[in-house]
């Protein structure tokens, strides 16, 4: 560098017109530079192919539209992508988009899913009451928390909404929507089968295909999924354990155990008809029959502020143990 410096000095003739040469030198190595990378083109993966980002393209204005186009704070799960995070059900999209929260909902009349977003949401599984975030299946509006821990099998995509989407997704989505989308049936002929088996007697099943019924013009496909799990949490009677006389109502099956929680038992299927009329017109025909006899999510109660415990006399046959019962 010294020897280059006294060389540029005595070319210029003086510090101040040597500073501006060497201004000179880095500004033709940076444009020199940048063109050689416009002609290197795209970097190149391994394989000698250029990288290109895919295109996603989602539904939430009732058209198809580029996400990055859309002006709704939304985001977008492929079928793809929901496998790769294990998404089985709607429970399971917790985490997976910014400000939702989706847990297993504790209720025992049915299964739910206490869908919260950007704060909004509803915990109560009262048929009577309404959940601030809209469930939506091929846009048709599921109403009620019960039955809303919906299974994914065989799903296209999912879109979370965040924010009031009264204005297009209707009433009872002040918090955001979430949107569902199956697959529609197409020309391939293909499909999938799908089996696993775990701690529990877990025994997990799934299958789906498409089928050509008209060339050109109609197209089934059909999917179908089964779920079963022995529970995995004790159910023990209060008064049997503690021995304390609460005049419970039910008879322990096993010892003090009542039963289990967390059990799944699930069994699904799904067919879906596509009629294309014309190159312009096409209509869709899905029909869902489901069977859900699932057990409640595990709770196990950790802490308490009930100063005044259980009173006497109560029936305490539901009473979840204490975590070293």
């Amino acid at each position: 560098m010294r020897i280059a410096g006294c060389a540029l000095r005595g070319a210029c003739g003086g510090a101040r017109h040597c500073g501006n040469a060497l201004m000179i030198v880095l500004v033709l190595g940076i444009g020199a530079a940048k063109a050689f990378a416009d002609d290197a083109g795209p970097p190149a993966t391994s394989s000698g192919e250029s990288q290109a980002l895919e295109e996603v393209v989602v539904t939430a204005q009732f058209r198809q539209q580029s996400l990055e186009t859309t002006p709704v704070a939304i985001t977008a799960l492929s079928g793809a992508q929901l496998d790769e995070h294990n998404a089985s059900s709607l429970a399971s999209l917790n985490g997976l988009a910014p400000n939702l929260t989706v847990t297993a909902g504790t209720n025992t009349n049915g299964p739910s899913a206490q869908t919260f977003i950007r704060g909004i949401g509803q915990s109560d599984g009262h048929p009577g009451l309404e959940p601030g975030v809209g469930i939506y299946v091929d846009d048709v509006y599921h109403g009620l928390l019960l039955g809303s821990d919906l299974d994914l099998t065989d799903l296209d995509r999912a879109e979370v909404l965040r924010g009031p989407q009264g204005t297009l997704a209707g009433k009872n989505s002040i918090g955001g929507s979430i949107k569902l989308f199956t697959k529609k049936p197409d020309d391939s002929t293909d499909g999938f089968v799908s089996a696993s088996y775990g701690d529990f007697n877990l025994v997990n099943v799934k299958a789906g295909g498409n089928f050509t019924l008209v060339p050109d013009t109609l197209y089934a496909r059909v999917s179908a999924v089964s779920k079963q799990q022995d529970g995995y949490m004790k159910r023990l009677d209060y008064a049997c354990v503690t021995g304390t006389d609460l005049s419970s109502t039910q008879i322990p099956v096993h010892g003090c155990q009542l039963g289990t929680e967390g059990g799944t038992d699930l069994h699904a299927v799904r067919l879906a008809l596509r009629w294309l009329v014309s190159d312009r017109v096409e209509n869709n025909f899905s029909a869902t029959e489901s069977q859900d006899r699932s057990e409640v999510p595990a709770l196990k109660l950790l802490a308490s502020n009930n100063t005044q415990g259980i009173i006497p006399g109560g029936n305490g046959s539901q009473f979840i143990t204490g975590p070293t019962s």
